[in-house]
Formats: C-alpha cells, structure tokens, sequence
C-alpha cells in the first residue's frame, strides 16, 4: 500500500466524518462544526490516505481511503495553535501515522509562524501523550470529567516557544497554561 499525508479540505469532508466515527464512537463531532473549521482560513488539517493495492473502481480510477487526519486552530497574531483532534483508524494504529501527521502538523505550523501549541487527549490515552511528550510537549494540567462516553479527565499538553525557557521535565509555574511563555 502507498500512504500519503497532504494537506485536508472540504473535499475529505466525508471520510473525516467517517475516521471521526470510527475513533472517537458517541463523541464524534458533528458535520456543522467540520463544515465551519474547514472553512477558516486559520484553520489547518492535514490527512493520511492509502492506496489499497489491488483495489480499482470500474474505470480502472485508483480510490484512495482516509486513514488519518489531524486538525489544528491557529491565531497567527499570538503565533497559537490548538490541535483540536488527531485521529488513525483503528485498523492502521501503531505504524507510526499520527507521529507523521503530527510532525508534518508541527512543519506546517512553523512555517506559519505558529510556535505555542495546545492538545488534550485522555488521562488513560498514554499512547498519545507520549507522542507528544518526544515532541516537546508539557503536561500542564488536568481538567476533569472533559469527556464523556466514558467520563475521563483530559491531560492539557503545551509546547512552548524555544525561547520560552521550558524544557521537557520542567514543572509549569501556576497560572502559566495559556498563551505564549
């Protein structure tokens, strides 16, 4: 099979909504609030497709499936970005795909200028904080009961601008989990 990450848009529509409902089952965001995100300019996606081998339409098109696909908010005038769901179909976890969707997210952004992140992800999803963890990510807090189906704390990651001063380790000082360093 051949993969491909490129940037997302309208067009993904469809098979984001169907990742969506696959990866995050009784939580899965609804049309309206993908169809306004695409929509802004500030907003970035990027997905992961396949090539299914040896799987053609009847005109002999090669159809490629979503596999994957990474959302990220931005305000370039604070130079922030919130990564507002990152998500691998079940059948193609642990190849590596979200740490490539992730590393080309964090590319893409830095071409922009944007160099302080946001993510959440469940206190139990220790995959996920790991993956951001290596790429320099800091839990700064927890915030109770943020998702439901089941109820589960969200773990708060930022990545602060190098010349911020924090490193990986570092204990965020209180009051400091917004914005910029």
């Amino acid at each position: 099979m051949n993969d491909l990450i490129r940037q997302g848009g309208l067009r993904d529509l469809e098979g984001i909504l169907s990742l969506e409902k696959a990866c995050f089952p009784g939580e899965a965001w609804p049309r309206n609030v993908f169809l306004e995100d695409l929509a802004r300019p500030t907003s970035f996606y990027l997905v992961a497709e396949i090539e299914p081998r040896d799987f053609q339409e009847p005109t002999g098109e090669h159809i490629k499936q979503l596999i994957g696909y990474i959302a990220c908010a931005t305000d370039p005038v604070h130079r922030y970005g919130h990564i507002s769901s990152l998500a691998v179909d079940p059948d193609h976890r642990s190849q590596g795909i979200g740490g490539r969707l992730l590393d080309d997210m964090l590319a893409l952004l830095e071409a922009q200028g944007i160099d302080c992140l946001r993510a959440e992800t469940r206190l139990s999803n220790r995959h996920v904080q790991e993956m951001f963890r290596i790429r320099g990510f800091l839990e700064t807090e927890q915030i109770p009961r943020y998702y439901q189906n089941p109820t589960e704390a969200a773990v708060v990651m930022i990545r602060w601008p190098r010349e911020s001063g924090f490193s990986q380790g570092q204990r965020i000082p209180p009051g400091r989990h917004e914005g910029g360093g």
